[in-house]
């Protein structure tokens, strides 16, 4: 067993090395989702509970949800970015990432539009089987140089 956790994570660590687009690791999406480096001495993006925000009741101008969503996607942009620049980190559609939880399921981040404002905070984390499509999932790339 040690010997095929040993391969999985020198497979792993040879797909991200490689150039090309890819999804982000589950560490790299919540780095993006925090805003990056923290804006301030204090780290104050850091300790956001959202993308973007502290606050439940400002949640609605950073990301669409079950409350706003109309129960749709909608074009990227429309909200507020995080500190980062970036748009819908939070909710619109919950994002795949690169990791695995098991041989069957991939972590996903970031809520959606279908689902609660506690799924939309930054920390929180899901899987679906690899094989799950809906209107409710969706992707963000990073470049690996």
């Amino acid at each position: 067993l040690k010997n095929a956790m040993d391969t999985d994570a020198v497979d792993k660590a040879k797909q991200l090395d490689r150039n090309g687009y890819r999804l982000p690791t589950e560490t790299e999406w919540e780095y993006a989702a925090r805003g990056g480096v923290p804006s301030d001495a204090a780290g104050s993006a850091w300790t956001y509970a959202y993308a973007g925000t502290n606050e439940e009741n400002a949640l609605p101008n950073f990301a669409w949800y079950n409350v706003n969503a109309s129960s749709t996607t909608h074009p990227v942009g429309q909200k507020a970015a995080n500190s980062a620049g970036l748009n819908d980190m939070n909710g619109n559609v919950t994002e795949w990432c690169f990791d695995k939880s098991g041989t069957i399921f991939h972590v996903v981040r970031g809520g959606s539009w279908s689902e609660s404002w506690e799924s939309c905070k930054v920390a929180n984390s899901g899987t679906y089987t690899t094989n799950y499509a809906g209107t409710n999932v969706g992707f963000r790339l990073v470049v690996s140089r």
